[in-house]
């Protein structure tokens, strides 16, 4: 599917979280349905259905609160040009990816609202930030959410028996046997082994070159001859 994006805040969050979002969502409308019971099917798609739901209604409103107040104050938001459009192109790989492009999409019709706004003084620095930041933080979450429903429900079908079940990040950007940009491993390092401490040696005492040294277990005329002959050495 091929599209233009023109505020750079849509182009941007296309960029950071459509790829994600559209492997989960893959896992969670083939593969889960495919390895797990209809329940817990019908269970994930629910809460994926009422997510992107939720999002699409929350867009619409602020889209015609914020159309109502150009309206009234009389501001032109269809007129409104970027001097940088983008062409998006996005591999839907099930219904629901191709929902979470819509969403993108009017994201993106939302901010040309609001930029027509804060150009014309209708809207203040902190409404702006406070609307682009606030829809674009939903859809970007969305995109956390369904990966974790993905990772979640492959554990599950895994604990019940399918030891052959794919990791869901195999084959994206989060697969953990690919190996950083900068060429590291992602493999967590191995523990540190711990080695028996060791004791430390007393040093040896050295005899002092004053006094002779004398054998305590020689006879008492032994003692005698051996200090009598210290004495006899020159100083």
């Amino acid at each position: 599917m091929k599209f233009d994006l023109h505020s750079f805040n849509a182009q941007k969050t296309f960029d950071r979280g459509f790829e994600q979002a559209s492997e989960s969502l893959f896992t969670l409308s083939v593969l889960v349905r495919a390895l797990t019971s209809e329940a817990q099917a019908m269970e994930v798609e629910a809460i994926v259905n009422k997510e992107l739901d939720d999002l699409a209604s929350d867009i619409k409103a602020e889209t015609e609160r914020l159309k109502a107040i150009a309206e009234t104050a009389g501001v032109d938001f269809k007129g409104i040009s970027y001097s940088a459009p983008k062409k998006c192109e996005a591999r839907i790989t099930s219904p629901r990816a191709a929902q979470m492009v819509k969403a993108v999409k009017d994201f993106d019709a939302l901010a040309c609202v609001v930029d027509a706004l804060w150009i014309s003084r209708e809207l203040t620095d902190s409404e702006r930030s406070k609307v682009i930041y606030g829809v674009q933080k939903k859809i970007l979450r969305l995109g956390g959410v369904f990966r974790t429903l993905a990772t979640r429900a492959m554990a599950s079908t895994q604990r019940q028996g399918d030891m052959h079940v794919q990791d869901p990040r195999v084959g994206t950007k989060l697969d953990p046997d690919v190996p950083a940009a900068d060429g590291s491993s992602v493999d967590a390092p191995a523990p540190p082994t711990a080695s028996a401490p060791t004791k430390p040696r007393k040093p040896r005492a050295e005899p002092s070159a004053q006094e002779p040294s004398v054998d305590l277990a020689a006879p008492p005329a032994e003692q005698a001859d051996h200090q009598g002959a210290a004495e006899a050495l020159p100083a």
